[in-house]
């Protein structure tokens, strides 16, 4: 019997906070914030960050720091809209001295919470106090838009009107748009003034005007070789670049055959200095750690190396030669005094060389 009444309790308890939730709306989460009705329920991570964020405030404001108290309540209101979160964070504004922030807070409640009584009067109560010394500013975006003054949103949400407070003197208000894009504008807050401010997302940049002189794109039978259809002078053509110079390729070969002479050599010297006989005879015995057979492996892995860097350098000449280089060039006078630099595929040894005519 004990086990099916404790059992019926908290079916009890589970029916009840059924009935709550669905009845209407979210009950006290994370130490006093309600959720407002919405179409939508918040979901659970939102519901999480909104009580943090309200006991944080919370607790900052029995310690007296109210602006970071209002803070973490408009965090808690951007997370799950709450009346109970805004009415904390006007409050905490005002006590913190922060009174055009405050009243920016009540005029925007008015609008999202008409209808909660403690709510509105809050709100009423604030604009008395603190409106008469700022300028008030109604917003409207041409479609949703986040609103900031100087750096500082006014709220997290894209919407189509707002109602800002400010000190007198300069700001800068911006809109953030929700289709993309940023609008500013430079404003003169007055004290005790009214005004109307709209903002509009930026236009796309214009097409580029046509150049006076110029034919249409696409119509070049006007235009000859040589003629931009303008009147700007010659078109002038660069030559070929650094590495299309035919000298390139020259300097790839000699190095090429520099390389390959410092192989041949290295190749005589492996195999003739000591030499295969007299690492045998002066190795008998001692295995790998001969200082003889030590000496032929050095010199065998620096005629390796050479081979390598010799194929490679050879490699890279032979293609800059074939298709980086620029052969052919406007010729001088009867031809004389200019240099042909031609490659030449050695097909018995497979190397590259080099020559020329002048």
């Amino acid at each position: 019997m004990r086990f099916r009444a404790t059992c019926t309790r908290a079916w009890l308890a589970a029916a009840a906070m059924c009935c709550a939730l669905l009845g209407g709306g979210l009950g006290p989460v994370g130490g006093g914030i309600s959720v407002a009705s919405a179409e939508e329920p918040p979901d659970a991570d939102a519901v999480s960050k909104a009580r943090d964020a309200f006991d944080e405030g919370s607790r900052a404001y029995r310690k007296g720091k109210f602006e970071l108290a209002a803070s973490q309540f408009e965090a808690a209101d951007i997370a799950v809209p709450s009346a109970r979160a805004v009415r904390m964070a006007i409050r905490a504004r005002a006590e913190a001295g922060q009174h055009a922030r405050a009243a920016t807070l009540a005029g925007q409640a008015l609008d999202r919470f008409e209808d909660d009584a403690k709510t509105a009067k809050l709100a009423r109560d604030t604009l008395e106090a603190e409106a008469p010394g700022l300028q008030r500013y109604d917003v409207t975006c041409s479609e949703p838009c986040v609103l900031a003054i100087g750096k500082q949103a006014v709220h997290g949400t894209h919407r189509e009107k707002w109602v800002v407070f400010l000190d007198e003197g300069e700001a800068v208000l911006s809109a953030s748009f929700e289709g993309g894009g940023d609008a500013h504008q430079n404003v003169t807050a007055v004290k005790g003034a009214m005004d109307e401010l709209r903002f509009e997302p930026p236009a796309e940049a214009p097409p580029p005007k046509p150049v006076p002189g110029r034919d249409p794109v696409g119509d070049d039978s006007a235009t000859t070789p040589g003629d931009t259809g303008s009147d700007d002078g010659p078109v002038t053509v660069d030559g070929p670049s650094w590495i299309e110079s035919p000298w390139v390729f020259a300097v790839g070969a000699i190095a090429t055959a520099g390389l390959g002479g410092v192989t041949i050599w290295s190749g005589i010297d492996t195999l003739d200095n000591p030499g295969t006989e007299a690492v045998k005879e002066a190795c008998v015995g001692q295995g790998t750690e001969c200082p003889e057979y030590q000496a032929g492996r050095s010199k065998q892995l620096r005629t390796n190396i050479l081979i390598g860097a010799t194929a490679g350098t050879a490699l890279l000449t032979g293609i800059i030669g074939i298709f980086v280089t620029e052969w052919s060039s406007e010729p001088t006078a009867e031809g004389v005094g200019s240099l042909v630099v031609v490659p030449m595929l050695d097909g018995r040894s497979g190397g590259l060389s080099v020559g020329g005519r002048f």
